[in-house]
Protein backbone atom coordinates (compact mmCIF):
# COMPACT_ATOMS: atom_id res chain seq x y z
CA UNK A 1 0.00 0.00 0.00
CA UNK A 2 1.55 3.17 -1.12
CA UNK A 3 0.50 7.06 -1.89
CA UNK A 4 2.99 9.73 -2.48
CA UNK A 5 2.01 12.88 0.00
CA UNK A 6 2.53 16.25 -1.26
CA UNK A 7 1.83 19.39 1.12
CA UNK A 8 2.01 22.88 -1.14
CA UNK A 9 2.45 26.61 0.31
CA UNK A 10 -0.29 28.35 -1.13
CA UNK A 11 -0.26 32.05 -1.46
CA UNK A 12 3.00 32.63 0.11
CA UNK A 13 5.05 35.39 -0.94
CA UNK A 14 8.53 33.47 -1.78
CA UNK A 15 10.52 37.12 -2.29
CA UNK A 16 9.62 36.94 2.26
CA UNK A 17 12.51 35.17 3.65
CA UNK A 18 10.13 35.16 6.90
CA UNK A 19 7.21 33.45 5.55
CA UNK A 20 8.98 31.19 3.36
CA UNK A 21 10.74 30.11 6.78
CA UNK A 22 7.58 30.13 8.68
CA UNK A 23 6.26 27.78 6.40
CA UNK A 24 8.85 25.37 5.88
CA UNK A 25 9.43 25.25 9.38
CA UNK A 26 5.66 24.11 9.69
CA UNK A 27 5.86 21.79 6.49
CA UNK A 28 9.29 19.90 8.31
CA UNK A 29 7.74 19.46 11.75
CA UNK A 30 4.69 18.03 9.99
CA UNK A 31 6.64 15.49 8.47
CA UNK A 32 8.81 15.05 11.43
CA UNK A 33 6.06 13.99 13.38
CA UNK A 34 4.63 11.53 11.36
CA UNK A 35 8.47 10.22 9.77
CA UNK A 36 7.55 10.91 6.35
CA UNK A 37 10.96 11.40 4.39
CA UNK A 38 10.25 14.63 2.76
CA UNK A 39 11.93 16.03 -0.31
CA UNK A 40 12.40 19.59 -0.89
CA UNK A 41 11.15 21.01 -4.23
CA UNK A 42 12.64 24.54 -4.88
CA UNK A 43 11.66 26.99 -6.87
CA UNK A 44 13.89 30.42 -7.31
CA UNK A 45 16.05 28.65 -4.77
CA UNK A 46 13.20 28.71 -2.06
CA UNK A 47 11.57 25.56 -1.36
CA UNK A 48 7.58 26.05 -2.21
CA UNK A 49 7.07 22.09 -1.76
CA UNK A 50 7.97 18.90 -0.29
CA UNK A 51 7.10 15.84 -1.26
CA UNK A 52 7.03 12.02 0.30
CA UNK A 53 6.46 8.42 -0.36
CA UNK A 54 4.49 6.89 2.31
CA UNK A 55 4.71 3.02 1.99
CA UNK A 56 2.64 0.48 4.26
CA UNK A 57 3.33 -2.83 5.17
CA UNK A 58 0.02 -4.90 6.70
CA UNK A 59 -0.54 -7.44 9.23
CA UNK A 60 -2.61 -10.20 8.52
CA UNK A 61 -6.42 -9.27 8.82
CA UNK A 62 -5.99 -5.56 7.86
CA UNK A 63 -8.27 -4.54 5.52
CA UNK A 64 -5.75 -2.25 3.02
CA UNK A 65 -8.69 0.14 2.22
CA UNK A 66 -9.25 0.56 5.74
CA UNK A 67 -6.22 1.23 6.22
CA UNK A 68 -5.16 3.84 3.62
CA UNK A 69 -8.57 5.61 4.46
CA UNK A 70 -7.76 5.95 8.33
CA UNK A 71 -3.88 7.15 7.64
CA UNK A 72 -5.15 9.66 4.86
CA UNK A 73 -7.88 11.22 7.28
CA UNK A 74 -5.23 11.20 9.85
CA UNK A 75 -3.15 13.67 8.23
CA UNK A 76 -5.76 15.55 6.33
CA UNK A 77 -7.09 16.35 9.81
CA UNK A 78 -2.93 17.74 10.72
CA UNK A 79 -2.09 19.40 8.22
CA UNK A 80 -0.60 23.26 9.90
CA UNK A 81 -2.09 26.36 8.97
CA UNK A 82 -0.41 27.48 5.75
CA UNK A 83 -0.02 24.12 3.97
CA UNK A 84 -2.30 22.11 1.26
CA UNK A 85 -2.11 18.49 1.42
CA UNK A 86 -2.56 16.37 -1.66
CA UNK A 87 -2.60 12.85 -1.60
CA UNK A 88 -2.15 11.54 -4.93
CA UNK A 89 -1.23 7.74 -6.20
CA UNK A 90 -2.69 6.13 -3.49
CA UNK A 91 -2.79 2.47 -4.02
CA UNK A 92 -4.22 -0.24 -1.44
CA UNK A 93 -2.69 -3.78 -2.99
CA UNK A 94 -3.60 -7.36 -1.22
CA UNK A 95 -3.89 -8.13 2.73
CA UNK A 96 -1.58 -8.88 4.81
CA UNK A 97 -1.13 -12.91 4.73
CA UNK A 98 0.83 -14.83 7.31
CA UNK A 99 1.28 -18.79 7.00
CA UNK A 100 0.77 -21.08 10.65
CA UNK A 101 3.68 -21.85 12.92
CA UNK A 102 2.40 -25.13 12.67
CA UNK A 103 1.81 -25.65 8.64
CA UNK A 104 3.41 -28.58 7.10
CA UNK A 105 5.16 -26.43 4.91
CA UNK A 106 6.86 -24.20 7.65
CA UNK A 107 7.79 -27.62 9.32
CA UNK A 108 9.48 -28.97 6.40
CA UNK A 109 11.05 -26.01 5.51
CA UNK A 110 12.28 -25.58 9.26
CA UNK A 111 13.66 -28.86 9.14
CA UNK A 112 15.50 -28.38 5.69
CA UNK A 113 17.10 -25.23 7.21
CA UNK A 114 18.47 -26.21 9.90
CA UNK A 115 20.04 -29.65 8.10
CA UNK A 116 21.51 -27.25 5.66
CA UNK A 117 23.23 -24.15 8.28
CA UNK A 118 23.38 -26.49 11.67
CA UNK A 119 20.79 -24.90 13.34
CA UNK A 120 17.48 -23.58 14.09
CA UNK A 121 16.44 -21.33 11.00
CA UNK A 122 15.31 -17.65 12.13
CA UNK A 123 11.57 -17.48 11.86
CA UNK A 124 10.81 -13.35 10.62
CA UNK A 125 7.34 -12.86 9.76
CA UNK A 126 8.36 -10.68 6.47
CA UNK A 127 7.17 -10.45 2.97
CA UNK A 128 3.48 -11.36 3.80
CA UNK A 129 2.14 -8.18 2.38
CA UNK A 130 3.97 -8.17 -1.03
CA UNK A 131 1.21 -7.45 -3.07
CA UNK A 132 2.11 -10.57 -5.47
CA UNK A 133 2.13 -12.71 -2.73
CA UNK A 134 -1.63 -12.04 -1.57
CA UNK A 135 -2.56 -12.48 -5.55
CA UNK A 136 -1.18 -15.79 -5.87
CA UNK A 137 -3.06 -17.38 -2.59
CA UNK A 138 -6.20 -15.99 -3.57
CA UNK A 139 -6.19 -17.06 -7.25
CA UNK A 140 -4.46 -20.19 -6.41
CA UNK A 141 -5.49 -21.62 -3.02
CA UNK A 142 -1.98 -22.40 -2.25
CA UNK A 143 0.13 -21.49 0.66
CA UNK A 144 2.47 -18.81 0.37
CA UNK A 145 6.18 -19.55 2.06
CA UNK A 146 8.97 -16.94 1.34
CA UNK A 147 12.35 -18.10 2.19
CA UNK A 148 15.14 -15.65 2.39
CA UNK A 149 18.68 -15.73 1.80
CA UNK A 150 20.05 -12.18 2.00
CA UNK A 151 22.68 -11.63 4.31
CA UNK A 152 23.00 -7.89 5.90
CA UNK A 153 25.59 -6.66 3.07
CA UNK A 154 23.63 -7.23 0.55
CA UNK A 155 22.00 -3.93 1.15
CA UNK A 156 18.46 -5.14 -0.33
CA UNK A 157 16.53 -2.48 -2.13
CA UNK A 158 19.39 0.00 -1.48
CA UNK A 159 21.01 0.98 -5.05
CA UNK A 160 23.90 -0.72 -4.64
CA UNK A 161 21.91 -3.85 -3.61
CA UNK A 162 23.79 -7.13 -4.12
CA UNK A 163 22.96 -10.84 -3.69
CA UNK A 164 26.39 -13.87 -4.01
CA UNK A 165 26.12 -16.28 -6.41
CA UNK A 166 27.35 -18.43 -3.16
CA UNK A 167 24.03 -17.21 -2.10
CA UNK A 168 22.09 -18.43 -5.08
CA UNK A 169 23.28 -21.47 -4.99
CA UNK A 170 21.75 -22.15 -1.60
CA UNK A 171 18.61 -20.90 -2.62
CA UNK A 172 18.85 -23.73 -5.15
CA UNK A 173 20.08 -26.44 -2.83
CA UNK A 174 17.05 -25.37 -0.43
CA UNK A 175 14.68 -25.59 -3.52
CA UNK A 176 15.39 -29.24 -4.66
CA UNK A 177 15.94 -30.26 -0.73
CA UNK A 178 12.14 -28.70 0.29
CA UNK A 179 10.68 -30.07 -3.32
CA UNK A 180 12.11 -33.63 -2.56
CA UNK A 181 10.72 -33.68 0.72
CA UNK A 182 7.71 -32.01 0.11
CA UNK A 183 7.79 -34.97 -2.69
CA UNK A 184 7.57 -37.53 -0.10
CA UNK A 185 4.88 -36.73 2.32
Amino acid sequence: MSARISAYLPGIDTNSQTEVRRAMENLTLFAARRRIAVVLIAHNRKAAAATAKLSMRLCPGQSPTHVLNVVSEHLRQRVPPGLKLEIANAESHGPGIRLPLDSPLMQIAADVLERMGGEPPAILWEGGSIPVVAALWEQTGAAPLLVGFGCGEDRVHAPNESFSLTQFREALRFSGLFLSELAAT
